[in-house]
């Protein structure tokens, strides 16, 4: 599972983000965004974070 998340998102609270991710069995990977709120994490440079990790998060799969 990826989950991306921005750190100043003031309508979900980082600490859901990161239980999900501590709650989430098998892979997983929190990506957390710096300088953006809950609807801008495409623009703050989600996208190409996101494809890289999604990349990287799926190569080992069979």
């Amino acid at each position: 599972m990826l989950i991306a998340h921005c750190e100043d998102d003031r309508l979900i609270p980082l600490s859901e983000a990161r239980r999900l991710h501590s709650r989430t069995p098998g892979p997983r990977t929190l990506m957390l965004l710096p300088r953006c709120g809950h609807v801008q994490t495409w623009e703050a440079g989600g996208r190409a974070r996101m494809l890289g990790a999604l990349l990287a998060f799926t190569s080992g799969a069979p």
